[in-house]
């Protein structure tokens, strides 16, 4: 898993692409940081690997989105997950106010990766959720399912292998 910050990429593409055009309005370029711009999902999926790819990156197997609040429900069941080399603990209670610090004011301004964080993090929280797999499982599904269900986690593949992995309406998955 690689976890890298949207605007390292922004700046190798070379492309000049015109925004949609309310984007117009505050800038004369579109680029992937502003490519989810489309209400539907599979539509910004699409743009936001288009974009990636073509800043280069890699090529894409698709595209998973998540709001803060299904790592919040999900740490509930892993318990919190130590961060000491920045002197935090993240918990379902203080994830989104301490990763926000984190990102927007307590970060070394001479590095410059206020989301250097985020990658630290992903490792941590994936390796605790296989841990808790076991005796968890059923409260872990209930959370992506319910998840899919409010937008909270969407996710797009374009290998043949999952492709037929998708979403229905109501937010189920089906196979």
């Amino acid at each position: 898993m690689f976890i890298d910050n949207v605007f390292n990429l922004d700046g190798q593409l070379y492309e000049k692409v015109v925004p949609p055009r309310p984007i117009q309005k505050i800038s004369t370029a579109w680029s992937l940081h502003d490519s989810n711009w489309f209400a539907d999902w599979p539509t910004s999926a699409q743009k936001i690997i288009w974009f990636y790819e073509r800043a280069g990156g890699a090529t894409a197997d698709g595209v998973i989105s998540l709001t803060p609040s299904i790592v919040e429900r999900l740490l509930a069941l892993t318990g919190p997950i130590a961060m000491p080399e920045y002197g935090v603990s993240f918990t379902e209670e203080n994830f989104v106010d301490l990763l926000q610090q984190k990102v927007e004011v307590d970060y070394d301004k001479l590095e410059n990766q206020p989301k250097k964080i985020m990658a630290d993090f992903a490792p941590k929280f994936l390796d605790r959720l296989w841990e808790v797999w076991p005796q968890n499982y059923g409260q872990i599904f209930d959370v992506l399912n319910d998840s899919l269900a409010q937008k909270d986690f969407c996710f797009i593949f374009q290998t043949p292998r999952f492709k037929k992995l998708s979403v229905s309406k109501v937010g189920a998955v089906k196979f």
